[in-house]
Order: structure tokens, then sequence, then C-alpha cells
């Protein structure tokens, strides 16, 4: 009872005191004597509840008779204090207090008595020297614990011996944190700059390396952020781990914690495997208490998993098990930390935002001494190779097509007798990389040692440092459906693109070599992470750059997007949270210009945003109406049914689209290839759209202030008609005036620099729309591009670009194809008549070509037969993708009021975000093509009937008029456009 009620007297005490100081501050807080008590208040007051051994009760009132009896000169041993009750009571020794903990205190508490009595008669500061001496050998006496070993620092005299100090280093650093966050914010503002500053890199002295050509997405960029991490200044990049990488210091490890950016967990996940996994039991639990137990030791520990609930914290592994099994026991560790991994699938959680793809490299000898090099191109006589085990999905696939059955694709299970593995891949100039049971493989880095251009076919697999590297420049990407047209596909590649490609993967090289020690720009050199412009961490070679990611057509619907809460946040382009990858094209308007449209720009800019936030919030207010038809009124056309996505929410849309959107078309360029388009041809849609906003359509304004957007009146169609040499295979002609076009815009005008392009779009319906906008990253990165090509494996973005229709208006205009017989009188269950070319086309055909009367597919029609007549006569019309996966046959089948089945692969469908597709079409995937005849016959007549119905009804929706009506496939396409625009939101 004595020692409890003594204890409980001591927290009265020290609350009380605590209180007076808060009443009573002192003035000068820097004053080494100045001494503030009652620093273990909280400590004690959260003790009291759970004080229920007499040891406990013992040391407390150790404690109070130390405290209320040594004068605030001595004050320095509370560190010793307060470490070993901490000790006690967070540590390890929680549960099993030890007596020895006991003779300590009653050892310090004799220390005390001596050194009080000798301090009270003379005072510390007159002391002669054997008082100090006396003090330093009792606080130095081994048979302190190791808590009180940390006080040394404290003893030296240049350090000061007082209260202040010690308290700072108990409590959490939050300066010092502050610190390091400014340090990053200023990284990130000289990242940006790189990202705009066109100058050539200057390297440092000494440089071994400097960024540079196509294997980039943005050297410049790229270089800025690596000399972040080399040069070591406040705020560089540093990591700190509780044991010493690869037993040797890294030269970004910081010893001290508190300067830390990011913090390693250094567990292995192979090697729990090997030394805790039973391959009979089979139990992969054990991975799950190694893990969490590991977390929470760390956590107790120390303060800063606590303190970011993981979130800049980091673990690596190559093993299978860590996706996401060896992660996810843990949740702040699966759900914040940052991973990284070598099997880096999406499809299995991996979030390219937060986690790291790092090369999956089998080092046999354990180093790459004599791995990398090969022969030059010209005695390279393998067209592709691949040999490896038959596992997982993809791989059964390649070796059933071409196992041991091409001399030139060369593909084995076992390699026979006397060939060798790495000369042949050394031979070769394609090498086929394709994914096992997991996404990785480390036949990539194989491919890059040996100089041979990588031939990919996975699915769901973020390549490694895809962040900064530009795979598109120096390997091959396959889908698993064309494995059957490989050779085609390679044989396709001109020489001459076989060569820059080879050069670029030797180039590449050095990213992936593997040095001991770690040298600059090698593998072992992108290890390394910092924060994200929004807080959180990256690595900080990935922070800066768009990533490519597998869109689900189905699943991202800027419609939805933007009636989402958080759509004015998720898609604001004022950067940062536009992350963007460029290029050196652009220069900055002159610095007059800037200051004559400054006042006026940033008003009415307010003005504009202001009035997309109030239509947002009608447009989420709308789509709280569930109901298949829209509640507005409207004399031309109210939307109904369940061909729409939501009728209510689209129809308000576009009475807010009518309101508000201005599209300002930039003046400069000249006919034929700017401010027109072709109106006859396959292409006419491009044309149309362009000579509507050229005459001047209700959209169109001529104040650029009052604009939502900018419009880019180039046409690709009628560059390649005057600029492109007819089977030269090059357009580079045309990607210089799509470059020079962007320079001129952005040196004239403001509005391309204040958004970087976000705010600006471009049109094209030819097959190389695409690759034009390439040719300036911002246009390809950040600005909306309204495509008939709407192809995700190609990179076009649903949730910013726009999905175009392909209309074929052989004399420029639309009276004869519309309408088509009644249901009961289409005899023909489907048709199909076209060109073969693209692989699509090929097995179509192949399949059903005169084979079948029900289903009739020609490559040319029979003599006699008319093309339109038998679109009005079937039921169902096959639309297959071409080289490209837009096709004309959509729209006529629309047209001719029969049920489109689309036939493609990674195809987004025009006005996707508004149409339900599934309504009033028929989708067969491409491995179906056999079952084609079987999947329709399965279609009841009612169903028939009612896709019948709602072709007719969302024929309005691609109607081309002569003077455009509302609802005609020119507003909707307007309509796309303007939802993008909603999704972003610009800042000056």
């Amino acid at each position: 009872m004595e020692g409890e009620k003594l204890a409980k007297g001591a927290g009265l005490y020290l609350k009380e005191k605590v209180e007076f100081q808060k009443d009573y501050p002192s003035k000068d807080d820097d004053d080494e004597d100045n001494v503030s008590s009652g620093s273990l208040s909280d400590e004690i007051e959260g003790i009291l509840p759970v004080m229920n051994r007499l040891h406990f009760k013992t040391v407390l009132r150790t404690i109070f008779l130390m405290r209320i009896t040594s004068p605030p000169q001595t004050r320095v041993l509370d560190y010793c204090l307060e470490e070993l009750l901490l000790n006690m009571i967070i540590g390890r020794e929680m549960r099993q207090f030890h007596t020895r903990n006991l003779y300590v205190l009653l050892f310090l508490g004799a220390s005390f008595a001596l050194v009080s009595a000798l301090v009270l008669t003379k005072g510390l500061k007159g002391s002669p020297p054997w008082h100090g001496r006396l003090l330093l050998e009792l606080l130095h006496h081994p048979f302190l614990l190791r808590g009180c070993n940390e006080a040394e620092e404290f003893m030296n005299p240049g350090n000061g011996l007082n209260e202040k100090s010690v308290r700072e280093r108990l409590r959490p650093r939050d300066a010092e944190l502050e610190r390091v966050e400014a340090g990053l914010a200023r990284a990130r503002a000289l990242i940006r700059e790189g990202t705009t500053n066109w100058s050539s890199i200057s390297a440092p002295v000494g440089a071994d390396y400097v960024p540079q050509g196509d294997i980039y997405r943005n050297a410049t960029a790229f270089h800025r952020s690596f000399r972040m991490k080399d040069y070591h200044l406040h705020g560089s990049l540093s990591i700190w781990s509780v044991l010493q990488l690869n037993g040797r210091r890294h030269s970004l490890q910081d010893q001290d914690p508190d300067e830390a950016h990011v913090y390693f967990l250094p567990f292995s996940v192979v090697m729990i495997i090997h030394h805790l996994f039973d391959p009979i039991v089979r139990d992969k639990y054990v991975m799950k208490h190694v893990v969490s137990d590991y977390v929470k030791v760390i956590s107790q520990k120390y303060r800063y998993w606590n303190r970011s609930l993981g979130a800049d914290h980091f673990m690596l592994s190559c093993h299978d098990w860590v996706r996401p099994r060896a992660t996810w026991y843990v949740p702040q560790l699966y759900y914040n930390s940052i991973r990284l991994l070598c099997n880096a699938n999406t499809s299995e959680r991996f979030n390219p935002r937060k986690d790291a793809s790092i090369p999956e490299i089998n080092l046999i000898a354990g180093e790459t001494i004599g791995l990398t090099g090969g022969l030059p191109p010209s005695k390279r006589t393998i067209l592709a190779f691949f040999a490896g085990g038959l596992h997982g999905r993809i791989r059964p696939a390649l070796l059933q097509h071409w196992k041991e059955k091409d001399e030139q694709v060369q593909v084995y299970e076992t390699l026979p007798e006397g060939l060798s593995y790495p000369d042949l891949m050394k031979k070769s100039k394609y090498c086929i990389c394709p994914s096992g049971h997991e996404v990785a493989s480390p036949r990539i880095v194989e491919a890059i040692y040996a100089e041979c251009v990588p031939v990919l076919i996975s699915q769901h697999y973020v390549l490694p440092f895809s962040d900064v590297l530009d795979w598109g420049s120096f390997s091959i990407q396959v889908s698993v459906n064309e494995i059957p047209n490989l050779k085609k596909i390679l044989l396709g590649i001109p020489q001459d693109r076989y060569i820059r490609m080879q050069e670029r993967v030797k180039q590449v090289q050095q990213h992936f070599v593997v040095n001991n020690p770690p040298k600059r720009f090698d593998e072992g050199g992108w290890f390394v992470m910092v924060r994200n412009a929004d807080g959180t961490p990256r690595a900080l070679n990935s922070s800066w750059f768009s990533f490519s990611f597998s869109w689900n057509p189905e699943e991202i619907n800027p419609l939805s997007t933007a009636l989402s809460p958080s759509a004015s946040s998720s898609f604001n382009a004022s950067l940062p949270d536009v992350h963007i990858a460029g290029g050196p094209y652009f220069q900055p308007p002159l610095e007059k210009k800037q200051e004559t449209w400054k006042d006026k720009r940033y008003s009415k800019l307010e003005r504009l945003e202001a009035g997309l936030a109030r239509a947002r919030s009608s447009i989420r207010e709308a789509a709280r109406n569930g109901s298949l038809k829209s509640t507005h009124e409207d004399p031309d056309y109210v939307p109904q049914g369940p061909i729409y996505r939501n009728a209510n929410a689209f129809h308000r849309s576009y009475l807010e689209m009518e309101k508000l959107f201005k599209i300002y078309v930039y003046e400069e360029g000249e006919p034929p290839m700017f401010h027109n388009g072709p109106c006859k041809s396959i292409y006419s849609t491009e044309g149309r759209f362009i000579h509507e906003m050229e005459k001047g359509s209700v959209y169109r304004t001529t104040d650029p202030d009052q604009a939502l957007l900018y419009f880019l009146p180039f046409s690709v169609v009628m560059m390649v008609q005057y600029l492109y040499v007819p089977d030269s295979h090059e357009i580079h002609a045309i990607e210089n005036t799509v470059i020079d076009y962007i320079k001129l815009i952005s040196h004239n005008h403001p509005f391309w620099n204040r958004s970087l392009g976000a705010d600006h779009f471009m049109i094209s319906c030819h097959d190389w729309g695409p690759r034009a906008s390439t040719s300036v990253p911002y246009l390809y990165n950040n600005s909306i591009r309204v495509l008939c090509n709407a192809n995700t494996s190609e990179g076009f973005n649903p949730s910013k670009d726009v999905s175009f229709p392909e209309i074929h208006l052989r004399t420029g205009e639309m009276s004869g194809p519309l309408g088509g017989l009644s249901p009961s009188r289409r005899p023909i269950l489907g048709f199909f008549a076209g060109r073969l070319h693209g692989h699509i086309r090929y097995l179509l055909l192949e399949q059903w070509k005169d084979k079948d009367k029900d289903l009739q597919v020609y490559d040319q029609l029979p003599n006699g037969l008319s093309y339109d007549s038998m679109l009005k006569k079937s039921r169902f019309c096959l639309c297959p993708s071409g080289y490209e996966v837009a096709s004309p046959r959509v729209v006529e089948a629309i047209y001719a009021e029969c049920v489109p089945v689309l036939i493609s692969d990674n195809y987004v469908p025009p006005f996707n975000d508004v149409l339900n597709w599934k309504s009033f079409a028929v989708q067969v995937q491409v491995r179906d093509i056999a079952n084609i005849k079987k999947i329709l016959m399965g279609i009841s007549q009612t169903q028939y009937l009612r896709m019948y119905r709602r072709v007719k009804q969302v024929q309005r929706h691609f109607m081309v008029n002569a003077a455009p009506q509302r609802f005609d496939v020119f507003h909707m396409t307007i309509h796309s456009i303007w939802l993008r625009r909603l999704n972003i939101r610009i800042q000056d």
C-alpha cells in the first residue's frame, strides 16, 4: 500500500508541476541553466493504471525520491531513468521484469544521494574537479544497463549538460522531418523544371554518362532526378535500415533514422521460404508469422512505422509468393508501403503508382561477366529464338504454334545436345520472352545482355523502370492472341528500324548490368526511393513520369469519373497532379506576351473553372436518378432506354455542354495540311469535323480567353497525302510538322504552356494518327486525342482520349445507305465481305469463307451481289478489325439496321462513355471465331428484336448531316471531348 500511495503521489506531483509550467513558462528556452522538469509525467501517468506488481511500485518510489531530492543541475540523470523505465515497460522486459533492473535503480538512488549532498553544499559550478569526476564515474559504471549507455554523448562538455538536449533526444523530431520534406519539395521543383527546360543537359564534372535518346521517356527530367540522388545536397536521398545493406554500408544508407527519407525492411522472402517452409506440410502461414512479427518489432522499437503507417517504408522481393501472399498479412505493408517486386502483375494488385517493378536477373555464377555482348546485326542468322520450360498459360500457346516448326523462329522446350543457350541468343535478332507461371521472366534481361531485341509476350505486366524507359523504342510487345502471327510481325519490321532498336538495346544495357560494388546508372542505382508530389513515397526515378496501364474500357468511364465527387481533384491538370513525360520541343512564350495576358487571364480562367464545377455538380445530381429515361425536357430528343449507361446523366451533361462549352481553333497553319481534311473517303469523319469547326460551329469562340479547350487543326490524312513518300515506311516529315506546329502555337500563345497541353485536342482517323502524336510527348501523354484507331495496346487512354467512329462516305453524303428490311425479311444470319488484312480477318476467312449458307463470309463478293443489299438482308453484320482495330463496317451495320458483331482486341468503341454497346451489339472474342454461328444462333428471337430496335434508336448518334443537328455524330464527338475536359482542372 505504501508503495502504491507513493507512486500515486509522484504522479500527482509531476502533473501539478507540468500545469504550473504551462501557466508560467520559462522566459528563455535556449538558456542551458534554465531547466524544465516534469518531462516524465506522461510516462508515469500512463503507468499508474497497469501498476500491479511490487517491482513497479518500488521502481516508481525510487524514481520519485530521485526526482524530488536531486537539484536541477543533476537532472541529466533523468535521461538514464527515462530510458530504463521505457525499456522496462515498452521493451522486451515488459513481461519479464528482471530483478537486476531493481538493483540498478537502487544503485542509482545511492549515487543520487551522494552526488546531491555534494552539490547542495558547494554547487556543481564551483565544485572541485573530483566532484565532476565522481559523477562521471557513477554514470559510466559498467553496472548500468545498456539503456543509459547513450548518455555518454550528453556528458561531452561541448554538448552542454542540460535537460533540453535530453528532452529533444526523446520527443519526435518534427523539425527534422520538416527539413527532410523541404528538401524533397526542392527536388520536385528542380525535376519539374527539368521537364520544361529544353536546353541540353550540362553534365557535372567527371560525369560518366549523360542520358539521351529515344530509350527514355524524358531524358532531361530523368537525369535531373538521378542527380538529386547523387549530389547529396540537403534534402537529397537517404535510406535507413536496421541492418547493413548487403553486408556493407551503401552510399545512400544513412546512420541517423531522423534524416532518412525512407526505411528499408531487410527481410528476404526467398530465405524465409528456404529455411522455414516445409515442402511436405506446405504451411505457408510460417511466412505470415515471420513478416507480421517483424513489422510488429520495428513498430514497437522505432516510431517511424506508426508515424506514417508504413507509407515511407519499403521491401524488396523477387520471389513469386511476395505477391500478394507475403505482404497481405500486414495490411499497412500491403496497401501503404512501397513494394519493389519482380512479379509486377497488375491483376494481382501490383500498384504502379506506389510499387516499383524491378528486373528478374538469373546470375548463375553470381556475376554478369561473360554474359553481355553479342554478334553484330549482319551476323545474326536466326530471326527469333526461345527455349524454356512448359509452364503457365502463354508458353503452351507459343510452343504449340512454333515448337521446332520453323528454321527462322526457333522455339524449344529443351535444347538439343550441342546447342548453347547463350550462343543462340547472341545469334538471334529477336529473343522471345513469354511469361511463365508469373509475369516476370529473366529472359528479358538475358536478351538485353545478348544485345538481342526482346519480344515481350505477357499480360498485366509492368516492365522494369517503365516510368523512365520507353520500352517501345527497344522492344517488341506482342499480345497473346498474335502468337500465331509472330513470324509475320517480326518480318514486317523494316531492317533500318531493327538496326535502331538493336542500338538502343545496347544503350539501355547499362541500366540492367549488376556491378559489385554498384555503379552509377546500373541496375542497383535504380533502387532509390523518395516521396511523390502528393507526399506518398515512390521511387525517385519513378515519381515524375506516367505509367502504362492495361485499360479496361468497361471500368474506365469518363462520364462516371466526372460524376465522382473526387473528379475535380483526381484529374487536376495544373500540376503536380498530372504526371508528364516530355521532350525538348517547346519554348516558353515571350515574357512581354505573358505580362500582357496575365491579369486578364487569371480572373476569366477562374470564372470558367467555377462554371465547370457547377456543371459537375449538376451532372452528379442527375446521375443519382437511375431511371432509364431522362427527366429533362427537350424539344428535339429525350434520351431513354438501355442503349445509354445513364440516360439522365447523359442528357444533363449534354445540356450543360450546349450552355458552357467553347472551343478556340488556332489560326496558325495553312491549307491543305491545316484547317482542311478529306470528306469523301474512309477518313471522311476527320475532314467533316475539321470543316465544321472551321465554318464556325456553335461551340467555336474567337476569344481564346473564353475557351475551355483549344483545337489543333492539323490533318494527319492530308500530311500523309502531301508529305509521305510511298513505300518509304518513314513518317519523319509528318512528325517534324507536328513538332513545329506545337512549337509555333506554344510560342505565340500562353495556353499550351499553361497546362502543358492538357486542355488541347487533336483529331485523326488515319492509322498513323496515334504514331504522329508520339512525336510530341506532351501531346501524347497530356492532350486529348480524338482517334478512330482507339487501340489500348497502342497507348490509347480511355480516360483521356476519345474514340471516334470511322465512317466511309464515298460521295461525301449520307443519302442511300440508310435503312433496311424488317427482321422477318432478313434471311441471312451473318454477313461479312472484306479484304484479307490483319490476323483477325485471316482467322475469320480461314474458318468461314464460302463454308456456310447462314454465315456468308467473302473476301470478294461474287458478281451480281450488292454489298449494301447484303447488309440490309442480314440479321447480324460481322465487323472484324483489319490492320487496325477500327472498321467502317460498324457504322455501316448501324446504318443498315443490322446488329453489329464486333470482333477485335483492345478496341474501345465510339461514345463508349455514354452508350451501352452490349445492349445493341454482340461482342465476340477472337478466340471464339470458330463458334460465331453457335453464338448467334443462341440469341433468342426476342433478344434479337430488342437489339434490332435499339440499333435503329442509336442510329441518330452516328448520322452525318450537312448542317450538324443535335445528338448527331458531330455533337456526340463534341460531347465526348467535353467529358474529358470535365475531368481536369486548369490553374494558372
